[in-house]
């Protein structure tokens, strides 16, 4: 029963292209470590002054500077939280293949039971039978003319090289006129 989820014989397979529009808004947040300096910088208020505001004020927790160098200079690392609005528009191209099965809810279940408890031994293939195709009168006509066109020009072929390898040994039986070139027209009384 597991073939009708796996075996592409068994089931229907739809292959599609598609163009899908995307539209998504997202909202970033970073929150990191951060010294006075690099809180004036463009990274973040890109104001000298704002950031001397922002440490005075007490708003942000502070802690000694991780690197020892720095922190024995009485550097300090103030917690800022950085918000990152991200809005993409765009398409993106997709393909791929689906499959569809007919199965009922019966077979379904046992299906899903089969995979729930493992397989022992594989199951017999279930057997898929060909729907013959009624002849169309236009493709049978059509096939049956591409055969005598195609019977047509294998004689023609026959024809050609029976009459070039003729004309071949009647150039090497007459020597003479093997050798002599052809006579211009021109000129002659």
């Amino acid at each position: 029963m597991a073939q009708w989820t796996v075996d592409p014989g068994a089931c229907k397979l739809k292959g599609f292209n598609a163009t899908v529009m995307v539209k998504s808004d997202q909202v970033q947040q970073e929150e990191r470590w951060v010294t006075q300096d690099m809180l004036a910088g463009p990274r973040f208020l890109s104001n000298a002054n704002h950031a001397q505001v922002l440490v005075d004020s007490g708003e942000l927790n502070s802690r000694k500077c991780r690197y020892a160098a720095l922190a024995a200079l009485g550097v300090m690392e103030y917690y800022i939280t950085d918000e990152l609005f991200v809005q993409l528009a765009g398409t993106r191209q997709e393909a791929g293949v689906s499959a569809e099965t007919g199965i009922t809810a019966d077979q379904f279940q046992a299906v899903k039971d089969s995979m729930d408890k493992g397989v022992a031994r594989p199951a017999k293939r279930a057997k898929t039978t060909k729907v013959p195709s009624l002849p169309d009168p236009e493709m049978a006509a059509l096939k049956e003319a591409n055969t005598r066109r195609t019977t047509s020009l294998r004689q023609l072929k026959r024809a050609t090289d029976a009459t070039e390898n003729d004309v071949s040994s009647m150039l090497l039986g007459t020597p003479k006129m093997a050798k002599k070139p052809p006579r211009s027209h021109a000129g002659i009384p």
